[in-house]
């Protein structure tokens, strides 16, 4: 039998990305729900990955105005037109 050794590591939160994805029933659903709590980690340094961008229709502007650069910002609008 193996044994699972962990080996902890230190990292920044500049260094992580977080999917997202609304409408699951485990605990990611309800950080998804809290835009505010997620803005929160954003400005802290957080990235995040939304996997199903379909639920911004009619909120685009929220990820758009969030893009790292103008790059991500016209990818962000290529994907809802």
């Amino acid at each position: 039998m193996s044994r699972l050794i962990l080996n902890p590591v230190t990292l920044s939160i500049g260094e992580l990305i977080l999917g997202l994805e609304c409408g699951g029933s485990d605990a990611a659903g309800g950080i998804a729900a809290n835009t505010q709590g997620v803005s929160k980690l954003i400005d802290l340094g957080l990235s995040t990955l939304s996997l199903r961008p379909a639920e911004f229709i009619g909120a685009e502007h929220m990820p758009q105005n969030r893009a790292i650069n103008k790059e991500v910002h016209n990818q962000i609008i290529q994907i809802y037109v």
